[in-house]
């Protein structure tokens, strides 16, 4: 797996997060949904109203501040929008987590430096396939 411990901590994150919305995203979300790029950091988006309540969340639970940690705590930047289409976390399934929509992945990895476009392209050509599939066929089309 691509991190050793993930099976441990995602719970454990699920629980100190409490009610409020997460997900995973970037390559840990990608990871989970199509198991293509293995990474040992977690991005997560979390429903909060600022920065300074991230950084109160994180001190809370005893996670110090670190550019190079393995965890990344992120405040969406659209209050609804990053929350469609979320796969739920598999109650009993301790490995689980909820994860962004695809299309979202897609968004929110595009521009990301570390094989971003790449998985990005992953996630995105069975769903152009899929939308291939059924669009009607064009009139007057060259056969």
């Amino acid at each position: 797996p691509p991190m050793a411990d993930a099976t441990r901590f995602l719970p454990r994150l699920g629980a100190a997060l409490g009610s409020r919305r997460w997900a995973l995203t970037l390559l840990a979300g990608a990871w989970r949904r199509i198991r293509y790029t293995p990474t040992d950091v977690l991005h997560v988006y979390l429903e909060c109203a600022s920065i300074a309540e991230l950084r109160r969340i994180a001190a809370r639970n005893h996670w110090p501040e670190d550019r190079a940690g393995r965890l990344v705590l992120m405040k969406p930047s659209y209050r609804d929008s990053v929350w469609s289409g979320v796969s739920p976390n598999t109650a009993g399934k301790p490995e689980s987590a909820p994860v962004v929509s695809d299309l979202q992945l897609i968004v929110d990895l595009w521009s990301y430096p570390e094989r971003g476009r790449e998985t990005a392209m992953q996630l995105w050509r069975p769903m152009l396939q899929r939308f291939e599939r059924v669009a009607p066929k064009r009139v007057g089309a060259a056969k």
